[in-house]
């Protein structure tokens, strides 16, 4: 976590932006993008995630891209889509059904999108300032999202109305729908993870003192558990509210987790640059990936757990085997931090936003870029 005391940023950014190979007009363009962020209140407290977000609209240099990693194995994957949105997403989330991607931006408006057809859907001015985090409710209908307007909204898909919200005098930094449904958990800055009965809007469980600095919760697939994430990796008992296992390292700080499907895994994206992969029931490390060259920002796991995927403050989105603890592909073409990392329901897809204002949508089944209306 990070607080910035009157705090106050205004620029200009001038960037160079390339299309990647995979895209089938292989043209050139220079864009100017001006960004002008404000402090209205005096402090400003922000995950390290969002920092970064402000961070990278003053600096977009970073490392030069590099050819893709190809290395021996069936899986090759391109760039399918890419959406450029004018203002940087900072988190993206699949529907279950996997033909809407939902993203969060700077800008607080809430963005969806038509996977098959690669389109636009509808865009919604959802927040007064920067969305931190989106979530869809499990049957598809309610998209949750968390601003920096100190507010949780959870809006009806078909009819972008607001059915509930939550309003507190303190920011969020993430939240998670259960599997079931019935529950929203939250991080807050004042360190607590709040639980809300979704039907009624009304928070049921607060849970204090869990042994990190909190920036991020997620629940477990059996929806017993959580894991929270900050200054480390801490896996909590929803029924007693106390952490059973810290998941300590070294690592700087943990912006970051994914539970592999069956729920016995942790993957980690740390700062030190390190991914790991944890064993939940014994809180041992299982494996540690080597690869990034810059801190690790986001993680998630592909629907069959064999594989996860990175992204990284480098401008690249790696996947790891899960299995033996091997690299299996390096993803270049955005040109700055790499902030969420989502797989699409069935695994074809794998998308990626970044603070160069784009989306990347790649096809991970095939070698040929997805076919776009």
């Amino acid at each position: 976590m990070t607080v910035l005391a009157g705090w106050h940023w205004r620029g200009r950014v001038d960037v160079t932006m390339r299309p990647s190979h995979g895209l089938t007009t292989p043209t050139e363009w220079r864009c100017v993008v001006k960004h002008s962020v404000r402090n209205m209140i005096g402090v400003v407290t922000t995950s390290v995630a969002t920092f970064s977000a402000l961070l990278a609209l003053a600096d977009q240099s970073g490392p030069t891209s590099q050819p893709a990693t190809q290395p021996n194995s069936p899986r090759v994957l391109r760039l399918g889509l890419e959406e450029r949105l004018g203002n940087i997403p900072l988190c993206i989330a699949f529907s279950p059904d996997g033909k809407t991607l939902a993203a969060g931006g700077a800008n607080g408006v809430l963005r969806l999108w038509d996977t098959t057809a690669g389109k636009p859907i509808y865009k919604i001015a959802a927040h007064s300032s920067i969305i931190n985090a989106v979530a869809w409710s499990p049957n598809g209908q309610t998209i949750a999202s968390a601003g920096a307007d100190d507010t949780i909204r959870l809006w009806d898909v078909a009819t972008r109305k607001v059915l509930v919200e939550i309003k507190e005098h303190t920011g969020m930094f993430s939240l998670a729908f259960s599997p079931d449904g019935k529950t929203l958990a939250s991080d807050w800055t004042d360190n607590t993870v709040r639980l809300c009965d979704v039907a009624k809007g009304k928070p049921t469980q607060t849970l204090h003192d869990l042994g990190v600095i909190l920036t991020g919760v997620i629940f477990s697939p059996d929806g017993k558990s959580l894991a929270v994430t900050g200054t480390s990796t801490a896996l909590v008992e929803i029924g007693s509210g106390k952490t059973v296992r810290l998941l300590a390292t070294d690592a700087g700080g943990v912006p970051g987790v994914a539970f592999s499907p069956d729920g016995k895994t942790l993957a980690e994206a740390s700062r030190d640059k390190m991914v790991r992969l944890w064993d939940v029931a014994t809180g041992k490390v299982l494996h540690t990936y080597n690869g990034h060259t810059e801190a690790a920002c986001c993680v998630a796991f592909s629907p069959d757990g064999k594989v996860f995927a990175t992204g990284s403050r480098d401008h690249t989105v790696r996947l790891w085997d899960a299995t033996n603890g091997t690299a299996i592909l390096t993803l270049n073409g955005h040109t700055s931090n790499v902030f969420a990392v989502a797989f699409s329901p069935d695994g074809k897809l794998l998308a990626s936003a970044s603070g160069d204002e784009t989306i990347r949508f790649w096809n991970v089944t095939t070698d040929k870029p997805a076919q776009v209306p």
